[in-house]
């Protein structure tokens, strides 16, 4: 009888989306076209409350002679989600970014019955939290903690700028090694992606000047983002990117925020990554996640978190409380190193014996700063001395994606919705 389900999926007579669907166009079987690799069990790659991450490959061998690739199905179970539109905004954000360097890529999304399934590239390394984890107070190093950083910048900066997405969730455990064992000294091969867009925003932009880049040798129109408050925004014209705009600390649409706290403190370790205004303001703009990334820099770097408590309560009152310094002390930073015989001279080097530059320490305050109207913005902070030095100026990003233009899921799909509603009455 498989041939007559052939013949009824081909037809897109198999799945009718019923009003209740989340993304009603991807209303189909995902057994149909991906397969575990191996057993179920043995195809597992992470878990969480919410579901399972699986290895999945296309179905059929004709198709996996055409593509080779592997990829991970995040599958998210309807009877966990609290708020369907998070996953929706997740879904969409993602979609949003998915030309920015460094982040995830999705690939493809099925809804069933019982649960919405992402399709994504696979990223065969560990999560930089389980890297941290293994090097313990020891730190990345440097250089290694320079290129994890420049690249987290650089998906900030486009995703920020270009595509109007404050992430919200910055951690170590949300970046992922693309590759297996590439953690080498030199580290020219590591590669980190973004990933778990689930608290991500995108910022509408209001209609006001239209700023002119150059692309291709031409001058074109593009338009800024108008701030609703008084967000501190530096100014940014030397830089030719657009004002940063605020986010109320209250959505007009899901009330993300209002609830964001909670979820933010609901893992270990998140509430070190808060930006002091997430917690003390009404809004807040996308140097929130800047700040995240001066968290993760200062924990690459020295192999311990800025700010800490013995519980999460006492971090966030530790994050919130104007008094709490950071230490930037040279005991931690610096130290003098004298061998035996030899004149007392100064070494820029961490207490585990692996140097340190003065720009690594001026980098780390300029991103924790408290006051985000003296923290850079994302693409500012590539300007850097600490990222210049190794990285060149950063290229100049491209025109803003219009906030009203249609962005469609990447589709894979083998049923047309249209011809679905012609063909079947609901």
């Amino acid at each position: 009888m498989d041939y007559v389900w052939d013949i009824i999926h081909s037809t897109g007579l198999a799945f009718c989306p019923p009003s209740s669907a989340i993304f009603p166009e991807h209303y189909r079987d995902i057994q149909r076209d991906y397969t575990f690799v191996g057993n179920a069990d043995m195809a597992v790659m992470g878990r969480g409350t919410w579901g399972v991450v699986r290895r999945v490959q296309e179905r059929t061998l004709e198709m996996r002679k055409k593509n080779l690739k592997k990829y991970a199905c995040k599958t998210i179970l309807k009877s966990k989600l609290d708020n369907p539109i998070l996953l929706k905004n997740e879904v969409y954000n993602l979609r949003r970014c998915q030309d920015a360097p460094h982040v995830i890529k999705l690939v493809d999304v099925y809804e069933d019955f019982y649960a919405v399934h992402i399709i994504m590239e696979e990223c065969r390394g560990m999560e930089l939290y389980e890297e941290l984890q293994l090097v313990g107070e020891e730190g990345l190093g440097e250089e290694q903690s320079a290129i994890v950083i420049h690249q987290a910048l650089a998906a900030l900066a486009y995703m920020h700028e270009v595509c109007h997405v404050a992430h919200r969730d910055i951690k170590a455990s949300n970046f992922i090694f693309a590759h297996l064992n590439l953690m080498k000294d030199d580290g020219k091969e590591l590669e980190i992606k973004l990933i778990d867009f689930g608290l991500s925003k995108h910022v509408v932009s209001k209609p006001s000047e239209a700023r002119k880049t150059e692309q291709n040798g031409e001058a074109v129109e593009t338009e800024t983002i108008d701030s609703s408050k008084d967000a501190g925004t530096k100014s940014t014209d030397d830089l030719d990117i657009p004002p940063t705009p605020t986010i109320d600390a209250i959505d007009s649409d899901d009330e993300l925020l209002k609830n964001q706290h909670g979820v933010m403190t609901s893992e270990v370790g998140t509430p070190c990554y808060t930006a002091p205004e997430v917690l003390t303001q009404n809004s807040y703009d996308f140097k929130c996640d800047v700040y995240s990334v001066g968290v993760l820099a200062y924990l690459c770097l020295t192999g311990r978190l800025p700010i800490k408590g013995k519980t999460e309560r006492e971090t966030i009152k530790m994050v919130m409380k104007a008094e709490t310094k950071i230490d930037f002390s040279d005991e931690l930073w610096l130290k003098t190193h004298q061998e035996e015989g030899e004149s007392p001279k100064e070494e820029k080097m961490h207490s585990n014996g692996k140097a340190l530059s003065f720009s690594a320490r001026d980098f780390c305050q300029a991103l924790l700063q408290r006051d985000p109207q003296k923290r850079p913005t994302a693409y500012e902070a590539l300007h850097m001395d600490w990222m210049t030095t190794r990285f060149g100026e950063p290229a100049k990003l491209p025109p803003p994606i219009r906030d009203d233009e249609e962005l469609k899921l990447p589709s894979l799909q083998r049923v047309d919705t249209a011809t679905l509603e012609q063909t079947l009455s609901c």
